[in-house]
């Protein structure tokens, strides 16, 4: 890497630094947003780790732990809130922004690295992004992954290190595997040896990066939870990922990629410029740049479910191919930067500037009841002792972490129990088991077709489980609260004596449940 003078280091890291602290502030007001529920599933998991519980025991998960120590990390930190993990998230994009600049310096300059840095950080503004889900912790990793890698490239040792970082990753998600094998390949071609030594630091690269997932393969085993661990991360996981057609897959990518790309149009057009300057690029650095590129891209795409987070794994080859196209650094260049950066911003001011922290989140989560799920932690948490049992009766954790209690099924998510899977009609009969032994004295009915997995496309396994269910809650409980989510703006609620023999008038609604008296 060639020397970078001190004068354009500060003026660098002092550019980068002001568009941090801007986007900050334009963030801020949007923190306190209620969680949605990846992030109710994390912050509730976490609550059960800090407990004590090991993980994939109490609450079940197809997803790596990584996350789940993270979240306990931000939590102990920030406070357990939304506005506390929002604020973790605010740090973890920040440190990611840094590293897009570090990474981009050291393969060309400090003014692309600036860019690219700049570019990053808007992205982050993408009303869609800002949610603290897996990927940005994800993206973080990796890109300190590779920074380690190419400077054990540079100096032919760190291998092994650089590998723990990917490994780090991989257990935050599994889609890191694609980022593992291009810095598997990256490593092995770029690397100035002879073939023995290269076949050498990918093995210490890949060692490396096995390290982290076998000490959980270990911690597991001794803690008693290693059969849970494997069946849902590796066994569930896999049938999971073969339920969505690619027909579908290819479908939902087009859509969602509008949606995402929309809210920083322009930011994505420069990258596309900077895709062709990557062609004139010198050998290594266009291998690297087109390499990492495809990477990102694979990372979304396993089991061809792509939710509007997912494009997250590309927001660091995006900025950093809007780096490239920018790299004439001629005056008319960096203005024409500057003015498509406030373009982005522009162009979302109604939802950044206009919106407060439950609009903004309704905007974002149409038909789905982020907001309803706080009042309705409140209303129980009102009426009941902290030691009463609720369940949830649908994919809502983000209410089992409001109330910071422990739930009393191991089912947070519905979506296994209605899945075309092998699974599904055991997972049935476990979770009606758990729920006539739990006695709750509360139950959260969520009449919401998105939390229970797009049921009617596989009515035949939904309809018996939620006739039992009806006919459960007519037998054992009263109704004692009503969200009614009559639109996107406007939700009824009636608690108590008012939400007996309330009809709701919309599709979307939650209903409220206590024990009848013995």
């Amino acid at each position: 890497m060639a020397k970078v003078p001190l004068t354009a280091k500060f003026l660098s890291f002092g550019t980068v630094l002001t568009v941090v602290i801007a986007v900050s502030i334009v963030k801020l007001h949007l923190l306190a947003m209620p969680l949605e529920r990846d992030e109710g599933e994390y912050a509730y998991i976490a609550q059960l780790l800090t407990h004590g519980s090991p993980l994939y025991l109490n609450a079940f998960s197809a997803k790596l732990p990584a996350i789940y120590f993270f979240y306990a990390a931000v939590m102990a930190l920030f406070g357990q809130s939304p506005f506390g993990i929002h604020l973790g998230l605010l740090f973890l994009n920040t440190a990611t922004t840094v590293l897009v600049f570090l990474l981009c310096r050291r393969l060309f300059d400090p003014y692309t690295g600036t860019i690219a840095a700049a570019a990053f950080a808007i992205l982050t503004l993408g009303k869609y992004a800002l949610a603290f889900n897996i990927e940005h912790l994800v993206i973080f990793l990796v890109l300190g992954g590779l920074l380690l890698m190419l400077r054990a490239i540079e100096r032919g040792s760190g291998f092994i290190t650089s590998g723990v970082v990917f490994g780090l990753a991989f257990i935050a998600k599994q889609h890191a595997a694609l980022f593992v094998l291009f810095g598997t390949l990256y490593l092995a071609w770029a690397s100035r040896a002879v073939i023995k030594e290269r076949i050498k630091r990918a093995c210490l690269f890949l060692a490396g990066a096995a390290m982290p997932f076998a000490a959980l393969c270990v911690l597991f085993y001794m803690q008693g939870v290693f059969k849970e661990f494997w069946f849902w991360v590796v066994t569930y996981a896999s049938s999971y990922c073969a339920v969505m057609t690619i027909p579908d897959g290819i479908k939902s990518f087009f859509y969602v990629a509008g949606k995402v790309a929309g809210c920083a149009s322009l930011i994505w057009v420069a990258a596309l410029f900077g895709l062709l300057a990557a062609g004139r690029l010198e050998r290594q650095k266009r291998v690297f740049v087109i390499g990492f590129t495809i990477a990102s891209f694979l990372a979304m795409t396993p089991g061809f479910y792509f939710r509007h987070h997912y494009f997250i794994f590309l927001f660091p080859a995006m900025a950093l191919l809007a780096g490239l196209a920018a790299r004439p650094r001629r005056p008319a260049f960096t203005a024409l930067f500057v003015l498509l950066f406030a373009f982005s911003v522009f162009q979302q001011r109604q939802f950044l500037f206009g919106m407060d922290p439950a609009r903004a989140c309704r905007d974002i989560y149409v038909n789905s009841p982020i907001v309803e799920s706080v009042e309705v932690a409140k209303y129980i948490e009102s009426r009941s002792g902290k030691d009463s049992r609720v369940i949830v009766l649908g994919s809502e954790p983000q209410i089992y972490f409001y109330l910071r209690r422990r739930a009393p099924v191991s089912y947070i998510y519905m979506y296994p129990l209605l899945e075309e899977a092998p699974y599904a009609v055991q997972m049935q009969e476990r979770f009606k088991r758990e729920i006539e032994s739990a006695n709750a004295e509360y139950v959260v009915g969520v009449h919401i077709n998105t939390s229970w997995f797009n049921w009617y496309a596989n009515a035949a396994l939904a309809k018996p489980m939620f006739r039992w269910i009806d006919a459960y809650q007519k037998k054992y409980y009263d109704v004692v609260g009503v969200a009614d989510m009559i639109s996107r703006t406007e939700t009824v609620y009636k608690w108590d004596s008012d939400a007996k023999g309330y009809k709701p008038r919309s599709d979307s609604y939650i209903v409220v449940l206590r024990r009848k008296p013995a």
